[in-house]
C-alpha cells in the first residue's frame, strides 16, 4: 500500500486487486495468458499472438472481417476514425500497428 500511497497515478493497488481476482476464480495460468494479451494490445510487448489467443479476443472485442486492402478504408470501415481526415491523422501518427509494425 505505501507503493499505492507514493504514486496513485500508477494504480497498483487496483492492478494488484483485479490480478488477485481474475487468479481466484480463473487461476494462475489464465491471469498470464490475460495478461500476456493486455501487453500485446497496449503496446507493451513486441509479441505476435497466438491463434488461440486471437480466437479468445474474438469473443471479447469488435472483430472486422475484409478482403479490403486500402488500411483508410480498412479504419473506416471499423469505425477506428469517425473520418477520412481522422483516419488519416491516425495514419500519420502511427496510431495503429499492424504484425508489429
Amino acid at each position: 500500500m505505501e507503493e499505492h500511497k507514493e504514486k496513485p497515478f500508477l494504480r497498483k493497488a487496483q492492478k494488484n486487486l483485479s490480478q488477485e481476482i481474475v487468479k481466484d476464480i480463473h487461476g494462475e495460468n489464465e491471469l498470464l495468458k490475460a495478461q500476456n494479451i493486455s501487453e500485446v494490445l497496449f503496446g507493451k510487448s513486441d509479441e505476435i499472438l497466438s491463434e488461440k489467443e486471437i480466437i479468445q479476443l474474438k469473443n471479447s472485442l469488435p472483430f472486422l472481417e475484409t478482403s479490403e486492402k486500402n488500411i483508410l478504408e480498412i479504419i473506416l470501415l471499423s469505425k477506428a476514425a469517425a473520418s477520412r481526415r481522422e483516419a488519416r491523422e491516425f495514419i500519420s501518427k502511427s496510431s495503429f500497428k499492424i504484425n508489429n509494425k
